[in-house]
């Protein structure tokens, strides 16, 4: 019970283990080279430790991890799933420009990607639906912001600072009885 305390302690576990080290590392060092000073390995050890990054942010994703992200915009639901890859965009199984054929929707869809600097560092499956083309757009834009925020947190403030985290509310307004529409009324004739 009083040598797990140690242990949790660290005090104990620790001299021992560097005891261990010492022990192995001069065993080696007299196998191999019996010149060398055994004190400088504990010198370099921390300083190694100082320089290794705390993350690499080069790649950005791990390979084989799919990122997943919702996007909703009008009626439109946007499924996206973005993996580490060559930038191919596929959605409903059709590249992205069939899909989307007008510039102003692909362009409103990549800004993500854009205003983070990851263009053509992964893939992208989307699988979309309702809605038109428009909101389509809309709600797959949202997708991919939200999967870019799960490859990396600090993705999320250049995102949020463009609007892109945002979830457009706005939807069609409801038809009301005795009107031809929303707002607009049926012809009004005195007589």
């Amino acid at each position: 019970m009083e040598d797990d305390a140690k242990r949790i302690d660290g005090t104990e576990d620790e001299e021992h283990a560097v005891d261990v080290d010492v022990d192995d590392e001069a065993e080696a060092d007299s196998d191999s080279s019996p010149g060398q000073n055994v004190d400088n390995w504990d010198e370099d050890e921390p300083q190694e430790r100082n320089d290794e990054p705390k993350r690499t942010i080069v790649t950005r994703g791990e390979p084989g991890v799919d990122y997943l992200g919702t996007g909703r915009r009008k009626t439109s639901t946007a499924r996206v799933r973005l993996r580490r890859g060559s930038g191919d965009f596929m959605v409903n199984g059709k590249k992205l420009q069939e899909f989307f054929p007008v510039e102003e929707h692909r362009s409103q869809i990549l800004k993500p990607f854009q205003i983070t600097e990851t263009m053509g560092l992964f893939n992208a499956r989307v699988r979309v639906q309702g809605g038109g083309p428009s909101g389509q757009a809309g709600a797959v834009r949202l997708g991919f912001a939200r999967a870019l925020c799960e490859v990396d947190s600090e993705l999320r403030t250049p995102l949020k600072k463009e609007g892109l985290l945002s979830r457009d509310s706005r939807m069609v307004e409801r038809k009301k009885y005795g009107k031809k529409g929303a707002r607009k009324s049926f012809q009004f004739s005195k007589r």
